[in-house]
């Protein structure tokens, strides 16, 4: 038997559900015993023939009850591990402090069940029962040897099975195992959530809001259908003999595409369109703005497993991928090829041309384009500088709307994105009533702190409630 604590009713309920599946997974039996409803009994099966059997129901997701069913379909996606649950924390509590609009579900994907216990134990009102926080955890979502085989792949368990890709990589990085992880964590979650979420904002945990906003309608804006955001220039011919690889997407896009068929079904033998020069004018990184849809998800993974007869895990862990690049032939292999119609590639240089030609000539030629670099307007930053040839050819009121209206974004990244836009841009909105509210993927630095404190509108108190977290998380 094992006796809990009586005085910690949420918790147990968690702690309940950790050891049952833990021991239900092991083949044993799970039973409530003892004096208390805090004893719960296990038993080795099977059990002799003659005893009988009472069916134990499936376990739900460890949460201390079910989540409250969501008004959206579209939810948040969040790959989290231990050193960032305080980010983690002050994320969920900035949602609840800044969102005007309907409750939105977060989905947390955790690494097993004693990182989701050990979260909420630490974080208990992000896991209370009126919150929005839905876990799942990856071992659940591969099956426990899966998991185990994974992490063992990626030298994150001993004894360690990497065997490394010796193949041609044609440039392609080699990613962290820890990357790696967090990338399985994002597709896995994605494809195998929650069946109401059909549309999944994905961004790491050290994000947050910083001020008030509706935040479902925001999200409707990235969820008309599946799509991506690039710079592409493929069918300019000005543009010819430009070209980008900055060792990840574009390389790894032409090593993916090497692996599976020109990206194609096995038995699709017409040319590919995917060669190695159409894979290098596309720039992914306008800014990491992720919108993964879930059956465009599940449709990839199943792809991954017939065209290269591993499981979709394997694949990227095998390869070495991580998830930007994997994203980003996801997309176009739905847009142009799986799902034509369905999913669509919106080109920020192609809105930036059909708002006003003109200027898109004078600013967005690729004769200025530097070596090994993607032509000019490919950039969220390029599109609202305050300063730049944009800024003297398109009013700033109309480059905001082409950035959240059109493109969808409410928020900016803080990889050479957030810091970089002027404080004027953020505190604009739409004609719409929408704009940028949001710090996405390594925002818990005391830089990114004081810029929004100095924004108006901004939750001063909240972000302030945050200060050590901003200070000491280590991104």
């Amino acid at each position: 038997f094992i006796i809990l604590d009586d005085g910690q009713a949420a918790l147990n309920h968690i702690r309940k559900d950790s050891f049952s599946r833990f021991f239900l997974e092991r083949g044993y039996g799970c039973f409530a015993g003892g004096e208390g409803d805090n004893d719960l009994g296990f038993i080795k099966l099977p059990l002799r023939k003659s005893s009988q059997i009472v069916p134990v129901p499936a376990l739900a997701n460890v949460t201390s009850k079910t989540p409250p069913p969501t008004t959206s379909s579209v939810c948040m996606l969040v790959p989290v591990y231990p050193p960032h649950f305080p980010a983690l924390a002050a994320r969920m509590e900035m949602v609840k402090r800044t969102n005007t609009g309907p409750l939105v579900k977060s989905v947390v994907v955790f690494g097993d069940a004693s990182e989701h216990v050990e979260f909420c134990e630490k974080y208990q009102s992000a896991c209370r029962d009126d919150s929005d926080f839905h876990p799942l955890n990856l071992d659940q979502l591969l099956g426990l040897q899966a998991h185990t085989k994974l992490k063992r792949a990626l030298n994150m368990e001993k004894p360690g099975l990497r065997f490394k890709y010796t193949g041609e990589r044609y440039g392609c990085w080699a990613k962290s195992g820890g990357r790696v992880y967090q990338t399985v964590k994002k597709f896995y979650g994605a494809a195998y959530g929650p069946p109401e979420c059909q549309t999944y904002w994905v961004c790491d945990a050290e994000t947050l809001p910083y001020r008030k906003h509706n935040l479902a309608e925001h999200l409707a804006l990235n969820a008309r259908y599946p799509q991506l955001i690039v710079s592409s220039w493929h069918d300019e011919q000005q543009c010819a003999n430009v070209t980008t690889d900055d060792g990840t997407d574009q390389s790894c896009a032409v090593m993916m595409s090497k692996l599976t068929n020109g990206m194609r079904f096995t038995n699709d033998t017409t040319p590919s369109m995917w060669t190695e020069k159409r894979w290098k004018q596309v720039f992914l990184f306008v800014d990491q703005w992720w919108f993964y849809n879930r059956l465009v998800t599940a449709d990839w993974l199943r792809f991954l497993e017939d065209s290269t007869s591993k499981q979709a895990w394997e694949v990227f862990a095998f390869y070495e991928f991580s998830d930007m690049s994997v994203y980003g032939m996801m997309m176009h292999w739905s847009a142009y090829y799986a799902h034509p119609g369905r999913s669509k590639v919106m080109n920020i240089r192609a809105e930036i041309r059909n708002a006003n030609p003109e200027a898109f000539v004078k600013c967005c030629s690729c004769l200025k384009a530097s070596t090994n670099s993607p032509p000019p307007c490919s950039v969220i930053t390029e599109l609202l500088d305050t300063s730049g040839c944009l800024a003297s050819a398109i009013p700033l009121q109309k480059r905001l709307w082409i950035a959240v209206e059109r493109l969808g974004f409410f928020g900016l990244g803080n990889y050479n994105r957030f810091m970089k836009v002027d404080k004027q841009v953020l505190n604009m909105e739409t004609q719409e009533g929408h704009g940028l509210h949001w710090c996405y993927i390594n925002c818990y630095k005391t830089s990114a702190m004081n810029k929004m404190l100095q924004l108006s509108n901004a939750d001063v108190e909240g972000i302030n409630m945050f200060k050590s977290t901003f200070e000491n998380t280590n991104v």
